[in-house]
């Protein structure tokens, strides 16, 4: 998974409030935590030398409870609390994880003359600060995207941007590997977008994508890109 960037402040404002939350929690449990280090170190003598050695160098039990509680709290925001309903309202960004299925329409001409079209998988891994993306279209090639970044309270839904790069499995093509990106609407649980490629011929097109929906089952490509 690498980083994706986002056109918002919510990353920077979520810490700010994590770290709040962090404070607010020491306070409350500042008294039970020292009573419960106190007793520890009677019980265990590691642990009051630690506590000794820690008070000459200046770091106090809070300031380690303060770091503890906002790393939990990060910690599981970044990987599950992010995704709830409650948080998802707050910062409108998509969860994206998961299988998405659908089709393709490509410029690129065929042996029969026509522009090559077919089905596609894409499965997507995301937490609050990373992404994959990675791309399958059939048995032909593969991508995975390298750079990625979302657009979110956009009037026609989020989008999805990300660079990538494919490795085809075709021996007559002249590029083998080509370097691309695609550009993704998100809304109502559909991708649909273009794609750009840097091969020989420059090739684009269009595709579209459902959440675990069957390939092809339930996507017409001739009449979705007619």
């Amino acid at each position: 998974m690498h980083n994706y960037s986002l056109n918002t402040d919510y990353r920077k404002n979520a810490i700010i409030i994590i770290m709040v939350i962090s404070f607010i929690l020491n306070s409350l449990l500042y008294s039970p935590m020292n009573l419960f280090i106190d007793f520890l170190g009677n019980k265990i003598g590691f642990i009051s030398v630690l506590i000794s050695q820690c008070d000459k160098i200046g770091i106090s039990i809070s300031q380690v409870s303060v770091l503890g509680i906002f790393g939990i709290i990060y910690f599981l925001y970044i990987k599950f609390l992010w995704k709830t309903k409650v948080f998802k309202k707050l910062h409108n960004i998509p969860d994206l994880n998961g299988e998405w299925n659908g089709s393709y329409l490509s410029s690129y001409i065929d042996d029969k003359g026509q522009p090559k079209m077919g089905g596609c998988n894409v499965t997507i891994k995301q937490d609050w600060n990373k992404i994959s993306i990675k791309c399958e279209f059939g048995e032909s090639s593969s991508s995975y995207s390298k750079t990625a970044s979302l657009y979110v309270d956009d009037i026609e839904g989020s989008i999805l941007t990300f660079t990538y790069i494919n490795d085809s499995n075709n021996p007559n093509w002249k590029t083998r590997k080509h370097d691309g990106c695609n550009i993704f609407h998100c809304k109502d649980g559909a991708l649909k977008g273009k794609y750009f490629t840097d091969r020989d011929d420059g090739t684009h097109g269009k595709i579209q994508l459902v959440k675990t929906e069957p390939i092809n089952e339930k996507v017409n490509i001739k009449k979705e890109f007619n």
